[in-house]
């Protein structure tokens, strides 16, 4: 059995390890540019909260499937006994 039941959750797993490497590849761009690190705080902080918004949304996103999907399972075996 596979980690995830979908594409869809798939899918939302995969954006986010990319953009958990989009900010691990900007923490480093800053970090090996200290010179310039004023005017790169701006990009630094819009990849930042950008990761953290589309993160929580998708985690939200298949911590809601798995919950239906679990809920769902269950539901079943108590239909075909009231059957």
């Amino acid at each position: 059995m596979s980690r995830y039941e979908n594409r869809v959750q798939l899918a939302l797993a995969l954006v986010i390890g990319l953009l958990l490497l989009a900010n691990l590849f900007t923490l480093t761009l800053v970090a090996l540019t200290p010179q310039t690190r004023a005017a790169r705080a701006p990009v630094l902080l819009t990849v930042f909260v950008i990761t953290l918004i589309v993160n929580s949304l998708s985690r939200v996103l298949i911590w809601s499937m798995n919950r239906t999907a679990t809920a769902r399972v269950t539901a079943e075996p108590a239909a075909q006994v009231a059957a």
